[in-house]
């Protein structure tokens, strides 16, 4: 899902700050192995905490969707509290959970 407010606001302020390109702003899609899998039930957000603790997000309908991706024991593991696998993320936007088989 993009952030087209997001997307506008940097533009502005690249422009804004004499940056000629804005599209250097714009996250780009990253693949981060083994990061840790959480789960908020009451929301549905699926967190993914990759390299240097930085962390994405499956907000409501996305992190449900992500959710029915993995397995049950998957599942039950990140309800134990620790569960790692690979994360694809642009920006902080979790766009999907890869379970290492």
């Amino acid at each position: 899902m993009a952030n087209d407010v997001l997307d506008g606001f940097l533009v502005f302020f690249a422009r804004r700050l004499g940056v000629s390109d804005a599209a250097q702003l714009v996250p780009v899609e990253e693949r981060w192995e083994k990061a840790q899998i959480k789960f908020d039930a009451r929301n549905g957000t699926v967190e993914a905490r990759g390299p240097d603790n930085r962390s994405a997000y499956a907000l409501q309908e996305a992190g449900k969707r992500i959710w029915a991706t993995l397995s049950p024991e998957a599942q039950q593991k990140i309800r134990g509290g620790f569960f790692r696998a690979d994360a694809r993320v642009k920006g902080k936007e979790l766009l999907a959970v890869e379970e290492r088989r």
